[in-house]
């Protein structure tokens, strides 16, 4: 299972913070492709040229946290989409 570890970067070098993200699975744009449902099409100018896009974090209807990046204005989902399976909020020093 992989594991997102987030850091604060301060003067002194990087300090570690909660939480620590479990992934469950992971989907990558490529696996997007002619399967995609409707309105969730990938954009490829997205992903080659300088494009604004926004992490969303919800809940899908198998009530797992999904995250996903889509691009702005038109929100599409441009890729990679992450289920994460846990949050772990206290750190072991």
């Amino acid at each position: 299972m992989a594991q997102i570890l987030l850091f604060e970067a301060r003067q002194d070098g990087l300090k570690r913070v909660p939480p620590i993200v479990y992934v469950r699975s992971v989907k990558f744009r490529r696996d997007f492709g002619e399967h995609t449902p409707k309105g969730r099409k990938v954009k490829e100018e997205a992903v080659n040229g300088r494009y604004d896009v926004v992490m969303q974090i919800f809940m899908n209807s198998s009530n797992h946290v999904v995250v996903t990046f889509k691009l702005i204005p038109e929100l599409v989902e441009v890729g990679t989409q992450m289920r994460i399976s846990r949050f772990v909020w206290e750190l072991m020093q």
